[in-house]
């Protein structure tokens, strides 16, 4: 979102430099008014044929057909494995255990919404498969067999599992 004014007393926001950086300031709050990137989780399950499990992009949401690790944001308040768990039950259907962080990476793709996404390795440990949410599908993939995927991050996230080892 692009802010013209501020959102605490409603004044014109001007351009302001900061530590060699523009930011928008407030003259009358004398605040500045940063810009952050948005929290994201996307959950890695792996079955035992060491596919792992993607979702296809529902119409209505961004890159409609397109596929993905389950992601999503983390809730105001939320803690991050809490919001990997919703995210995941959301999205498959799945009930999983988050193991540890896998990878990090900044998402530059949508310049509107940039994120930080933080990939968990998980174990599914009940619920039953079924795309729901945003997803329009949910199924595993061997890395010789990937869609095509929505998001940059996601491909790097792939390569990194598929050199390890840990994708087939």
């Amino acid at each position: 979102m692009d802010y013209r004014y501020c959102p605490y007393c409603g004044t014109p926001l001007v351009t302001k430099m900061n530590k060699a950086q523009s930011h928008l300031y407030c003259p009358h709050c004398e605040k500045i008014l940063y810009r952050n990137p948005m929290a994201a989780v996307a959950g890695i399950v792996l079955n035992d044929s060491d596919a792992i499990l993607l979702v296809q992009r529902a119409v209505g949401e961004t890159y409609p057909g397109k596929w993905c690790i389950p992601c999503g944001h983390i809730e105001w308040g939320e803690d991050i494995r809490d919001a990997l768990t919703r995210e995941m039950a959301e999205e498959t259907g799945l009930t999983v255990t988050v193991e540890r962080i896998y990878e990090v990476e900044s998402n530059f793709h949508q310049p509107a919404a940039l994120s930080v996404g933080c990939w968990f390795i998980c174990n599914a440990t009940g619920g039953d498969l079924q795309a729901a949410d945003d997803a329009a599908d949910a199924r595993y993939f061997h890395y010789q067999d990937l869609p095509e995927l929505a998001f940059p991050t996601d491909r790097t996230v792939l390569n990194k599992l598929f050199h390890q080892g840990l994708l087939i």
